[in-house]
């Protein structure tokens, strides 16, 4: 189940991302207005969320994610606040 849905959101993913940068390929850019090429294109929104959501199919399970929180570092041992003195004798 948990597997069968991440090859779904990976696949759904590429194939937003594909679609977009196919429509977005074809395209063209206005360059007599440069003041609008600035603006985002609906295309490149598309590219943006299709990837995204193909990085979410590697998002870690939310037991994995306790685990890895849970865990503790150890703590290095404080060094000396102070300096031995050598006795002269």
């Amino acid at each position: 189940m948990k597997l069968s849905l991440r090859i779904t959101v990976f696949v759904l993913g590429a194939a937003l991302l594909f679609y977009g940068w196919r429509k977005g390929h074809n395209e063209a850019i206005p360059s007599q207005n440069p003041g609008s090429t600035n603006a985002i294109s609906s295309s490149e929104v598309v590219v943006v969320v299709g990837g995204f959501v193909l990085l979410a199919a590697f998002l870690p399970s939310s037991e994995t994610l306790g685990r890895w929180m849970s865990l503790k570092r150890r703590k290095r041992p404080q060094t000396a606040h102070f300096k031995r003195r050598r006795q002269k004798g």
